[in-house]
């Protein structure tokens, strides 16, 4: 009967203001969100409206210690108190102007005894080793050796500008709008490259055989070449259609013609 009367640690109440709870519910409705930053913010929330951590663990199938957890963690940071804190580990050797310095010897520079730089020949030119090279043209989506199908940018913002796209993806603002506006469509790149005029294509069953003006003759399945017009000055000649590349793997394509008659005509059915 001494004890009758003890009670536990008072709890903080838990009051949000209408942005963070406006943050909060978001985080809960997105699909994308990691399901652990989900299972914490839907657990402030339920603390927000009254409940003892002990049914909330009970709602949620989660313990009553995790529950108390990030509730002292949000008192404390508020919403920033949710996200995982920085994991111990070795110290980053390589700067951010290094990998730029990397990135820009890629993009504008060819290494003597080839017509491009591979992964060994970089690191031996940085010093750097290789699968650290990998790691850096991996993060920037470089492809040195696919020069067909890959256009390698020369722009000199370009390592900034990756590091501002990519960072709205890790770390979007509120109420943030993301426009991408290029400057032509993909109908209107012949201004930018050299077309590759096309001779003859045949179908048979469901792939394509397109014969340039060089003398080559690639494969394609149906759905990957698709057929489009431009009347415009900066489309095609009458009767000299061009084949423009898509895709990073090379394996699609799209046929420009001058006017729609002449799909018809150039396209002979024969295997």
């Amino acid at each position: 009967m001494a004890n009758a009367g003890v009670r536990g640690r008072p709890i903080e109440p838990l009051v949000l203001s209408a942005q963070e709870r406006t943050y909060l519910e978001r985080q809960v409705r997105r699909h994308r969100v990691a399901r652990s930053l989900s299972e914490r913010c839907r657990a402030i929330l339920r603390c927000a409206d009254g409940l003892p951590s002990k049914s909330v663990a009970a709602e949620l199938g989660i313990h009553e210690h995790t529950v108390g957890k990030w509730r002292r963690r949000f008192l404390k940071d508020r919403c920033d108190g949710l996200l995982d804190e920085a994991r111990p580990g070795r110290p980053r050797t390589i700067n951010d102007d290094q990998v730029a310095a990397v990135i820009e010897r890629t993009l504008r520079t060819t290494p003597v005894d080839a017509t491009h730089w591979s992964i060994r020949s970089m690191a031996a030119e940085t010093g750097f080793s290789h699968t650290t090279i990998r790691r850096m043209w991996a993060a920037f989506g470089l492809q040195p050796h696919r020069s067909q199908t890959f256009k390698l940018s020369s722009d000199p913002l370009f390592v900034d500008k990756v590091r501002d796209i990519v960072g709205l993806y890790l770390s979007p603002p509120n109420r943030a709008l993301v426009l991408s506006i290029d400057e032509k469509s993909q109908i209107q790149a012949l201004d930018r490259e050299q077309p590759v005029l096309v001779k003859a294509i045949t179908y048979c069953h469901d792939t394509y055989r397109v014969t340039t003006g060089e003398g080559k003759t690639r494969a394609f399945w149906e759905r990957n070449l698709r057929f489009k017009t431009d009347s415009s000055k900066d489309g095609p000649e009458k009767g000299a259609p061009a084949i423009l590349p898509a895709g990073m793997m090379g394996d699609r394509a799209s046929v420009i013609f001058a006017a729609p008659e002449e799909i018809t005509k150039m396209i002979e059915a024969r295997c």
